[in-house]
């Protein structure tokens, strides 16, 4: 799970519910090794709520190939658009996905300023 200062969307309360619950979860910092982690079924999803799409569409390709699941942040398939930018990104093994959508739901509506 990743966000900053600037990201559209502040996940801190999936990120607390998630511990909460027992869901063993770590900010992301590096998503091309996380996304590969994810391929080999390490790490069962990462979820990005910044906009830059770079390592996203390799990761996409990468993890679809494996049989995961990727998406936007809100569940839809990942656009980008004319300058490679995504409105986040969910990546999983696609057993978690929806379950993954579900939580961040009620949490990506505070848009940060």
């Amino acid at each position: 799970m990743s966000w900053f200062h600037g990201s559209k969307y502040n996940l801190g309360g999936v990120y607390s519910q998630c511990i909460e619950e027992g869901i063993s979860v770590t900010e992301a910092y590096a998503f091309g090794s996380c996304g590969a982690r994810i391929a080999l079924g390490l790490v069962s999803g990462s979820v990005y709520a910044g906009s830059s799409g770079l390592e996203a569409a390799a990761l996409q390709v990468l993890i679809e190939e494996a049989g995961g699941t990727t998406s936007d942040i809100h569940g839809n398939p990942l656009v980008f658009d004319v300058d490679g930018n995504v409105d986040g990104h969910v990546m999983s093994n696609g057993h978690i996905h929806s379950e993954l959508i579900k939580k961040l739901s009620p949490h990506i509506g505070n848009v940060q300023k």
